[in-house]
């Protein structure tokens, strides 16, 4: 069973509120004229879900696609200035704003392979990325079979939860059998 770790609720204000009155009738809230929310969630097995919407305060729609636009330019810039993010993930990043700096500004767009060879560049640093920790979990797994206790923990290789299972067991259910 998934436990969120967080819950969220937006409240519309159709006369609007000023500063002055939110500090006095909702002083935990935030204000804001519009919303763009990505909600993610991380299953125990290590996937993510996300869902988005959008609101527009001023209509009580769902904002316009040009508004997104603007905050998906500056995710873009954020992620292109990130010290944190891989080169070349960061130099994908820079070449969108690139792009959008170029349709804007109703210059040429720069070479459509820069984006291919960045993109290329990012998936292969990936894939030898897994190949070095699959390698890492070979060496840690232990061949030894999972021994559950009557609460089913593990107590083979000390793991004291249920979800997500034993390391060792979520392991060799991905085919590492280890030595």
């Amino acid at each position: 069973m998934h436990r969120y770790q967080l819950s969220y609720d937006m409240q519309a204000h159709p006369g609007g509120l000023t500063k002055e009155e939110a500090e006095r009738d909702l002083p935990e809230r935030g204000l804001t004229d519009a919303m763009v929310v990505f909600s993610l969630i991380y299953p125990p097995d290590g996937s993510l879900s996300m869902a988005s919407f959008t609101l527009d305060g001023r209509t009580g729609e769902a904002l316009e696609v040009t508004e997104i636009w603007k905050v998906w330019s500056a995710l873009a810039a954020m992620l292109a200035e990130s010290r944190t993010l891989p080169n070349g993930h960061r130099e994908l990043a820079g070449l969108v704003i690139e792009v959008v700096r170029a349709a804007v500004q109703g210059r040429p767009m720069p070479d459509p392979d820069d984006a291919r060879r960045i993109a290329l560049g990012v998936w292969v640093d990936q894939a030898k990325r897994n190949v070095v920790l699959e390698g890492l979990v070979t060496d840690l797994v232990d061949s030894d079979p999972c021994h559950l206790d009557h609460h089913g923990y593990c107590q083979a290789h000390g793991w004291m939860k249920i979800e997500p299972a034993c390391p060792h067991s979520r392991a060799k259910q991905m085919g590492i059998q280890g030595g």
